[in-house]
């Protein structure tokens, strides 16, 4: 199952395509910017951050917005609607909405510039509870930031199209995503993944049976070594976690930085052959790695030069305990 999740998360081998890296993992979770351009970097051969950037904010082809778990994700842009659509909350403010509907309109506005032309102090919350109804709704995109500042544009005004779904229509395509990229997998883990009710999850996998079998697995080929960052998706959709993250590796997550409170998703993991085998940080361009059983030196050369190309600059390994 690792090996064939590997590969369709393009992991076992990379595809050249930004966008469809992204489409074909259900979105990249994007709290952590530069974690959500190294998870594109990881599946895609030949980029560097500023690539990412430019599909971002040039070509917007690739569009910021709170889907999954009303985090900050990735999605391609002609998929938003369909996002949006299968996450929205039911309780949306409309009177917000149409506040934010109209300062947008013509403006690209810093957070506390939408704040004060909509003149409702909530939206300077970094948690975004008051920003992303009007995300979901279709009006609000993330623009270019301003140095370390996000910005907000209007979704009409940055040109991202939008056709309306259906709330279950939505759910029942973003089931076969999942189902491609995470599957096989029971409704309770596209609920949790989603964070939807269990009942639509359910009602999501209904005639989907086709999908969500073990599908063709890749043949046996040289050993994947490969440095995921934080929230990388490959961890964060895999449920049951024990089948990629083994039993002598949880007790040293456990003990480290996030990994203490939110698990292995929190951390940058080393994964060979689909399965945790280690932890990593990088500082500038120093990265070390803290392996959890015997990982080929070679190999991880290798990531972490890769890394370092990601980053137009050359990084160094060192292997170690991490501070």
């Amino acid at each position: 199952m690792c090996r064939r999740r590997l590969a369709r998360h393009h992991l076992l081998e990379r595809t050249d395509d930004i966008v469809r890296a992204v489409r074909d993992i259900g979105g990249v979770q994007a709290q952590l910017p530069s974690a959500a351009e190294w998870s594109i970097g990881a599946r895609v051969d030949g980029i560097t951050a500023e690539d990412v950037r430019a599909e971002l904010y040039e070509r917007k082809r690739l569009l910021k917005m709170y889907t999954l778990r009303g985090t900050l994700h990735l999605v391609p842009s002609d998929e938003a609607a369909m996002w949006a659509a299968a996450t929205r909350p039911v309780d949306d403010s409309d009177e917000l909405v149409d506040a934010i509907d109209r300062a947008l309109r013509g403006q690209c506005l810093t957070r506390t510039q939408l704040a004060e032309a909509v003149g409702d102090e909530r939206l300077l919350s970094q948690w975004g509870d008051f920003v992303s109804p009007a995300a979901t709704r279709g009006v609000l995109c993330f623009g270019k930031p301003q140095g370390s500042k996000v910005t907000f544009v209007h979704r009409d005004d940055w040109g991202v199209p939008w056709k309306r779904h259906a709330r279950a229509t939505a759910q029942r395509e973003a089931a076969r995503r999942y189902l491609y990229a995470y599957g096989p997998a029971a409704p309770k883990d596209f609920a949790r993944w989603m964070h939807i009710e269990p009942a639509e999850a359910t009602a999501a996998f209904d005639g989907l049976a086709d999908d969500n079998d073990e599908g063709e697995v890749p043949p046996a080929g040289p050993t994947a070594v490969r440095l995921l960052p934080q929230y990388d998706a490959y961890i964060l959709g895999a449920f049951p976690r024990d089948k990629v993250v083994p039993a002598e590796a949880k007790p040293r997550i456990s003990t480290y930085g996030k990994g203490r409170w939110e698990g292995p998703a929190a951390l940058p993991l080393v994964v060979v052959d689909g399965v945790v085998a280690g932890m990593w940080a990088r500082k500038g361009l120093k990265v070390t790695v803290e392996p959890f059983v015997d990982i080929d030196q070679t190999l991880l050369e290798a990531e972490v030069e890769r890394l370092g190309a990601f980053l137009n600059r050359q990084a160094s390994l060192t292997v170690g305990r991490l501070p």
